[in-house]
């Protein structure tokens, strides 16, 4: 399941989270609304559940929070604490961008 983007940029960008892996960027499946509203605690788990699959010890989940705008940001940070990437997820679609 190895390609030449997984180990590209960023945890989430060209890396982790890619077309192929979770179509165009989605976290659950296919683009478009979802009955109810995406969780950040499954944000959470979706998110563990990547890293733990890289294998990085130097890597974690940092802040998920809800925003005003329908998102919910994910930080991956540091064993430190320092921020490593910054995803935003929108809430009613699964749609995963990187925040720069």
């Amino acid at each position: 399941m190895m390609h030449p983007g997984m180990m590209g940029q960023g945890m989430m960008g060209q890396g982790m989270m890619h077309p192929g892996m979770m179509g165009q960027g989605m976290i659950y499946g296919m683009p478009g609304r979802y009955e109810q509203e995406i969780a950040p605690e499954q944000v959470r788990e979706m998110l563990q559940r990547r890293l733990d699959w890289h294998g990085n010890p130097r890597l974690k989940l940092g802040e998920i929070k809800p925003t005003e705008h329908g998102e919910i940001l994910a930080d991956i940070v540091t064993r430190e604490g320092s921020l490593v990437q910054r995803l935003a997820i929108d809430r009613r679609t699964g749609a995963l961008r990187q925040v720069d």
